[in-house]
């Protein structure tokens, strides 16, 4: 277990890493691309915390019982439709994003902070995810 605990303390730095591109990317002066940008941040993000795990789409595939809603969860999330749906979740701040944009100096700051909040609500509720799910299935390999 504490293996788990090393690959999720270097998981949250992967969550403070992408939050901050995420935030840069609201300084983005360009309207549209910052969603398109955000939208690339959490696919990748999410891919790599995955890939930190182990949890990749036949792993996952073969969970039974009582692991299949959280294995649902994160298979569904680190696809792009997931994604997707995540930046629905999060329509307000990102409306608010793109709007912000237009007042100087203090519009793009609030603009980087929903972005980097975004990110990193997104990121660490999808790496607490799948280090249940990778806990759940280690103990079951352990059984």
């Amino acid at each position: 277990m504490d293996h788990l605990e090393a690959k999720k303390e270097e998981c949250k730095k992967l969550v403070v890493r992408y939050a901050a591109i995420a935030a840069a990317n609201g300084i983005n002066p360009i309207p549209g691309v910052d969603v398109s940008v955000d939208f690339s941040v959490m696919l990748k993000l999410f891919s790599d915390i995955r890939k930190s795990y182990g949890l990749n789409d036949e792993k996952i595939s073969k969970l039974e019982g009582a692991l299949l809603p959280l294995a649902k969860k994160v298979l569904d999330y680190a696809t792009r439709e997931g994604v997707a749906l995540l930046l629905k979740r999060f329509a307000a701040k990102t409306a608010m994003k793109s709007t912000a944009k237009f007042v100087p100096i203090v519009g793009q700051i609030a603009a980087a902070s929903a972005g980097y909040a975004m990110t990193y609500t997104a990121g660490n509720h999808f790496l607490n995810d799948c280090h249940e799910l990778a806990a759940e299935v280690l103990n079951k390999e352990l059984a």
